[in-house]
């Protein structure tokens, strides 16, 4: 399904979704303002980071339900976020969610991911991750 699709499709369709908060860090800002568009659009509350150490203080401060997170950034990687998040009270009820252009799931579920998405992203799937987060 395609960006435009989904903005396109009925609001009986997003009112079935659950309303949750979600943050996105990605250090490739256009990528993550996307993505925050299109679920805020869908109603859920978002907050965007674009580096590893932003996503620690903005979870302490949202308690965010799942946290999007690119595995390749600079400096804090997204691997070395999770872990981190993991320690963190907020991050004992967090589902995080890896999102990268490298498929290697089993690293990303090993450092405290409980799902793994590749990029380009597939809407679909980023929904039903979001919906059984």
């Amino acid at each position: 399904m395609t960006i435009m699709a989904l903005c396109q499709s009925s609001s009986s369709a997003r009112a079935r979704l659950k309303a949750r908060k979600v943050l996105i860090v990605d250090d490739n800002a256009e990528a993550a303002d996307t993505l925050g568009a299109v679920l805020r659009f869908l109603g859920y509350d978002v907050l965007i980071g674009y580096d590893g150490h932003e996503a620690l203080s903005i979870a302490e401060d949202f308690e965010p339900d799942v946290a999007i997170l690119d595995i390749n950034m600079p400096g804090l990687t997204g691997y070395e976020a999770a872990r981190r998040l993991r320690t963190l009270p907020v991050g004992r009820k967090l589902s995080l969610v890896a999102l990268t252009a490298v498929r290697d799931s089993h690293e990303a579920l090993s450092c405290g991911f409980d799902a793994h998405l590749g990029k380009p992203v597939d809407v679909n799937a980023l929904l039903g991750t979001l919906g059984c987060a």
